[in-house]
């Protein structure tokens, strides 16, 4: 069984801003070759696919290169879930998520330690034990 925990981050809103506009801006590379594809009657890329695309594009955009593979894949699931040709564009100043994956993430007392980053965040829950 997979937990989903979602927590609201106390500080470092600047960087939330910046990351997600570089999770929007993978997105919108997604739907562009999605669209591409659809064009010339290629056959439609999976997140696999969209993953091998946007190989070495983290140090670019200054991300983690697992957040870029989580929004690639996240973009083929939700496409191929709702069953469209392709998805709307998310906006630059659309503050969506930032996919974080557990594997990349370290605990530390009462935050969370990902790419450099402490992320502080409010306790609504306790935090899980043992290993993220």
């Amino acid at each position: 069984m997979i937990l989903v925990y979602r927590y609201r981050v106390k500080s470092l809103n600047g960087l939330l801003n910046k990351q997600s506009r570089a999770v929007n801006y993978v997105w919108n590379f997604c739907n562009d070759t999605q669209k591409h594809a659809l064009k010339w009657g290629k056959k439609w890329p999976t997140g696999f696919d969209l993953n091998v695309l946007t190989t070495g594009s983290s140090k670019e955009l200054d991300i983690h290169s697992g957040t870029v593979n989580a929004t690639c894949e996240q973009y083929a699931k939700s496409r191929s879930q709702h069953r469209r040709p392709y998805l709307r564009y998310r906006g630059r100043k659309s503050l969506g998520w930032v996919p974080l994956k557990g594997r990349d993430l370290k605990r530390e007392g009462d935050a969370f330690r990902f790419a450099g980053n402490t992320f502080r965040v409010f306790n609504s829950r306790p935090l899980p034990e043992g290993k993220i």
